[in-house]
């Protein structure tokens, strides 16, 4: 009692025993380093797979130890991590949810650590959490990764910008469609001017003989044959090609007609005319024209412009697919995108199956085992790996979290100290308190 009334013994006692406590953190006991991950489905869904997977890549060939752990206990503030440092002690960290906090904290470890691998593992985390609504983020962030130098993480990185540009080439084909949608609102009435462009666009770009007229009188253009008309139109509905679009429909009406009708005797239609001047960008346009739709200068350019970059970006993404292709054959999910290409595309059918047959067969014979499948609804299962939450400890998180509750360490009795990881650049990684 005395020691703590005076008030001066007191504070140089607290710095003798602070200091005391300081070196004993440091003596080191040649443990060697470990992290666990917590992998309960709450941290899952929170991120986990980045640090846990970023960890492992980053100590490749270290002696550091990385594995899944079951429930820390504080799933509310996670994805969280535990580290056993070489002097013995344990630390937790708590919401460690980028490739930067992981790589502070296996830095703290003694881990050394390649910064340009790791910021190329963060670009490709930042693409895939935007590639799903903003796949030209995605791709800037793929392109960043790949700019890093890191050749064993280009292959996936070129991959995953391949898979980011068939979903940009998908958004234009979608404009594309509701472009023409949105026309069916506004119709003009000269529906003659129109089947007949329609039908100058086929009798000038197609394949055809001159020896069956569809014209009872090739001098009468009130004489055209309505019904054979509305069925080549019919026939024709998928086969549009865009890229002629523009000079058919701005072409002067009287001439379109002349050009029509003497051009429509000669007209014989055959599907296979067509299927080489056929791809997923000629999007459907016959059909809207035909119920009396005239394009306008913009809406033309507009969709000459979405149906390009729709190929553009096609042609880009199995380019990426056959790069990546080379560098990791091995991969699945190469052969896959690059058969999805194939098939987009429509070139190469053939091929496109034989890359879809090859990925099927490297998945089979893959022996990797993925630890962030869904969760298993049957309790059973969630019992076998993951710890079962303690009933009588409940927390609710923020409004958009829902509420979780909170387990205890069930593996080993060991004493943590936690210590809340706080956001740190890859450029101050020497401090991650800072």
């Amino acid at each position: 009692m005395f020691i703590f009334q005076n008030k001066s013994l007191g504070f140089v006692l607290t710095l003798y025993l602070r200091s005391i406590f300081a070196l004993s953190l440091n003596v080191p006991t040649n443990e060697q380093p470990k992290v666990w991950v917590c992998c309960n489905r709450w941290c899952r869904e929170r991120g986990a797979s980045i640090p846990l997977g970023a960890a492992i890549a980053l100590t490749a060939g270290q002696d550091v130890t990385v594995a899944p752990h079951r429930c820390f206990g504080r799933c509310t503030i996670g994805p969280n991590v535990a580290a056993l440092n070489n002097n013995g002690t344990v630390l937790e960290y708590h919401r460690v949810d980028s490739v930067e906090k992981i790589s502070a904290i296996l830095s703290r470890l003694g881990t050394q650590i390649d910064w340009h691998q790791a910021q190329s593992l963060e670009f490709s985390v930042q693409a895939g959490r935007v590639a799903e609504k903003q796949p030209e983020l995605a791709i800037a962030a793929h392109t960043a990764a790949i700019e890093t130098g890191r050749e064993d993480q280009a292959a996936v990185a070129l991959v995953g910008r391949a898979e980011a540009r068939l979903s940009l080439a998908s958004t234009h084909a979608d404009r594309i469609a509701r472009r023409i949608r949105s026309l069916r609102q506004g119709r003009s009435t000269n529906k003659y001017l129109i089947r007949s462009k329609i039908i100058n666009f086929f009798a000038t770009t197609l394949s055809v003989k001159k020896n069956e007229p569809f014209l009872s009188n090739e001098n009468n253009h009130d004489s055209l044959n309505i019904e054979k008309e509305n069925h080549l139109i019919k026939s024709t509905n998928e086969w549009w090609n865009l890229s002629n679009l523009k000079s058919v429909l701005t072409s002067e009406g009287a001439k379109i007609r002349r050009r029509a009708s003497a051009s429509i005797a000669a007209l014989r239609f055959r599907r296979q005319d067509v299927v080489a001047l056929a791809s997923p960008a000629t999007i459907i346009a016959v059909k809207a024209l035909a119920e009396d739709l005239l394009y306008d200068d913009a809406t033309i350019a507009a969709l000459e412009f979405h149906s390009k970059m729709f190929e553009i970006e096609v042609r880009r993404a199995l380019d990426d697919a056959l790069q990546a292709a080379k560098l990791l054959p091995s991969y699945a999910r190469v052969w896959r995108v690059a058969s999805q290409a194939l098939t987009t595309i429509g070139a190469d059918q053939a091929t496109a199956h034989q890359f879809s047959q090859l990925a099927t067969d490297l998945d089979l014979a893959s022996s990797d085992q993925d630890y962030f499948n869904d969760a298993d609804d049957d309790e059973d299962d969630e019992d076998d790996y993951y710890a079962t939450p303690s009933s009588s400890s409940q927390s609710t998180t923020s409004n958009n979290d829902k509420a979780t509750t909170q387990g205890e360490y069930d593996d080993e009795d060991l004493t943590t100290e936690t210590e809340h990881l706080k956001y740190t650049p890859i450029q101050q990684h020497n401090d991650i308190s800072k």
